[in-house]
C-alpha cells in the first residue's frame, strides 16, 4: 500500500500528500457507502419480485375471469358451472385438510426436536388464525419497535 500511496502523492505534486489514515478513512466511508447502496439494491430486488408476484396473480384473475365470461356467454348453463365449482371446492377442502395434517404433524415433529417455525405474512385470516405473532413497526432513522402478540409471551 506504501507504494502506491507513493505513486498517487507523486502525481498529484500540487495537493496535499495523502497519509495511510487519511486513505484508510476513505476506504471506510466508500465501504460504508457500498453496503447502504447494496442493502438499497436487494430491498428494491425483494420489492420488485413481490411485484412481479402481484402481477402474476392479477394476470392469472384476470383470465380466470375472461374464461368464466367466455363460458357464459357459450351458452354453458349456470348448473353445470356450479357443479364444476362444488367438485373444484371439494378438492379443495380436501387438500386444505391434507395440508393442515401435515402441517400438524410438521409442527409436532419440531416441537418434539425443541424447534419453532416462524411464519411472515400480512395476510389478515392468517395472521388471526396463528394467535401468536411478533409484531414490527417502523418508527423512524431505520429504526423499528417489536411488539409480542398473544400468548407468545409465555417462556416456552
Amino acid at each position: 500500500m506504501s507504494q502506491w500511496l507513493q505513486a498517487f502523492n507523486a502525481a498529484r505534486p500540487a495537493q496535499p500528500a495523502f497519509k495511510p489514515d487519511d486513505l484508510r478513512q476513505h476506504l471506510q466511508r466508500d465501504a460504508a457507502w457500498l453496503s447502504r447502496e447494496r442493502d438499497a439494491l436487494q430491498q428494491l430486488e425483494q420489492a420488485l419480485m413481490q411485484a412481479q408476484t402481484v402481477l402474476a396473480e392479477r394476470r392469472w384473475q384476470c383470465e380466470q375471469h375472461l374464461q368464466t365470461r367466455r363460458s357464459l356467454e357459450s351458452g354453458e348453463t349456470l348448473a353445470s358451472q356450479l357443479a364444476d365449482l362444488s367438485e373444484r371446492l371439494n378438492s379443495l377442502t380436501q387438500r386444505l385438510g391434507d395440508l393442515q395434517m401435515q402441517r400438524r404433524l410438521d409442527d409436532e415433529r419440531l416441537q418434539a426436536l425443541g424447534r419453532k417455525v416462524g411464519v411472515i405474512s400480512h395476510v389478515q385470516e392468517m395472521t388471526e388464525r396463528i394467535g401468536i405473532g411478533i409484531e414490527v413497526k417502523r418508527v423512524g432513522s431505520g429504526l423499528s419497535r417489536i411488539k409480542v402478540i398473544g400468548p407468545a409471551a409465555s417462556p416456552n
